[in-house]
């Protein structure tokens, strides 16, 4: 599989208005041509930062799925209101080191059609989770079995492939009612809540 680990920043305090905007017109159309694994807004590090992960077979899977989207009425509309919020983009490509269950279900589900909360409905989950970027794999990080971990706390480990850091390793750690503690050797840790709707 090929994960693109997107990063969209925006302008100071334009999050929720993304947010909004993206999940009520913006996310339909999305989902319904590219394969969604997860959308975090940043707690620390750069604020109002969006990060998402999306996976695809290979490299020709994701052009037909970015060719698809880009001829989408829907996106295109999204596009002329949403996009004018954000500052900066980028996009990272990722080799997962081995599949969690967590990663593995999202995978089998990374088809699915996502829809508008209800009216009323939580947009962010409750619980967070963390992104680490490190320069090498850590001890704890190559042991495991599943996940490509020994730490219960590791959903999953990516190594970078292509941009950012490259080479270098992202670990995602699992959703928790409290912020997750940086394993040793983190050259960047952001404490993130996903989308209520998020699969990781």
């Amino acid at each position: 599989m090929l994960y693109e680990f997107r990063t969209y920043r925006l302008g100071p305090g334009l999050a929720p208005d993304y947010l909004a905007r993206f999940v009520a017109r913006g996310l339909p159309a999305l989902s319904h041509h590219l394969p969604m694994l997860g959308y975090w807004l940043t707690e620390t590090g750069r604020a109002n930062t969006l990060h998402h992960l999306w996976a695809y077979r290979d490299w020709s899977e994701r052009a037909a799925r970015r060719a698809g989207l880009a001829q989408d009425a829907g996106w295109a509309a999204f596009v002329a209101e949403g996009f004018a919020l954000i500052r900066e983009q980028e996009s990272v490509l990722l080799e997962a080191q081995g599949l969690s269950p967590a990663l593995a279900a999202a995978l089998a589900g990374r088809d699915s059609r996502h829809v508008p909360p209800a009216p009323g409905a939580a947009l962010m989950a409750a619980e967070v989770s963390a992104f680490e970027w490190h320069d090498r794999p850590c001890a704890a990080d190559t042991a495991g079995p599943a996940s490509g971990s020994s730490d219960p706390g590791t959903l999953a480990l990516w190594r970078v492939v292509s941009g950012a850091l490259s080479p270098g390793w992202l670990r995602l750690t699992a959703r928790a009612p409290l912020p997750p503690q940086p394993l040793p050797g983190a050259l960047r840790h952001e404490i993130v809540r996903p989308l209520a709707l998020s699969p990781l």
